[in-house]
């Protein structure tokens, strides 16, 4: 579901597929990093997002991104997330690479907590103007996981 799909439905989409995805145990992937309303507010409450972030729509921090797994797993009814991916981090206010930086370690950390099996980066455009690179997003990954 695309960011624009996700409003139409005011952030629910998630919820709503639960009860089936319940019924079917197939592996499932999300996304973090573009805000609904309902979500920057809850966030902002909880602390876990500025008024500059939501003003800016889009976040990779890593209390966002934590904060967001845990609400991931919450609307899917699942104590455990397949895939998670960092969605369109060329969209960050900041500097993309930083802010991957700040979900890979969120997202490892998931991972670490047995509360995530496998994480990535879906973008619509990173690769094609050369935000983004697949070195540059293998390195980031290895010095995260300590893996090499």
């Amino acid at each position: 579901m695309d960011r624009h799909g996700a409003q139409h439905l005011n952030g629910q989409g998630q919820s709503l597929l639960a009860p089936a995805l319940a019924r079917y145990r197939i592996p499932v992937s999300t996304k973090v990093g573009f805000l609904t309303d309902e979500a920057a507010k809850s966030a902002l409450s909880d602390g876990a997002l500025t008024v500059e972030d939501v003003e800016h729509g889009h976040c990779l921090n890593t209390p966002y991104v934590h904060w967001q797994c845990a609400r991931n797993r919450t609307e899917l009814g699942r104590d455990h997330l397949d895939v998670v991916f960092a969605h369109n981090p060329e969209h960050t206010a900041s500097d993309p690479c930083e802010a991957l930086r700040d979900a890979f370690t969120a997202l490892e950390a998931e991972a670490a907590a047995g509360t995530l099996t496998a994480y990535g980066v879906a973008t619509w455009d990173g690769f094609d103007t050369g935000t983004l690179s697949i070195p540059a997003l293998h390195q980031l990954c290895e010095r995260r996981s300590g893996v090499k």
